[in-house]
């Protein structure tokens, strides 16, 4: 779990990618997925493609809400991420929201593996001390 975590910090993007693809289509389906750790959002373009709004990306609610009201959505991708959203026109997800929550994402990766590694160290001195004793 610590390697997880190291490496979510590792791997977080520094700035919005410059090459993005646009997607655009009418909204055909949005569900919701739940899952033990996150929520996030699956929804449908008229062109057939499926995006899935990851749950670290902000305001989940109210993007669902958006996309179960619309008519038109554009995507803008970047290695499969959603990096903007547009619903009817209006940017919903700007890229630097996803930016700030991709990195806020990296931290909490960063938190979990030094805790981890705190756990194990202590865990460390606890079983040597106790070997010493007995």
């Amino acid at each position: 779990m610590a390697c997880v975590g190291l490496w979510s910090w590792n791997h977080q993007p520094t700035q919005v990618p410059t090459q993005l693809t646009k997607q655009t289509g009418y909204v055909v389906a949005v569900k919701k997925i739940k899952s033990r750790y996150s929520d996030s959002l699956e929804f449908e373009l008229s062109n057939q493609k499926v995006f899935v709004y990851d749950g670290i990306l902000p305001n989940l609610n109210t993007v669902y809400k958006a996309l179960s009201n619309a008519q038109q959505a554009s995507v803008y991708l970047s290695a499969n991420e959603i990096w903007q959203l547009d619903v009817d026109g209006h940017i919903i997800l700007p890229p630097e929201s996803a930016l700030k929550a991709r990195q806020e994402n990296g931290q909490y990766g960063l938190i979990l593996a030094l805790m981890l590694l705190l756990i194990a160290v202590i865990l460390v001195f606890v079983a040597i001390k106790h070997q010493r004793s007995t």
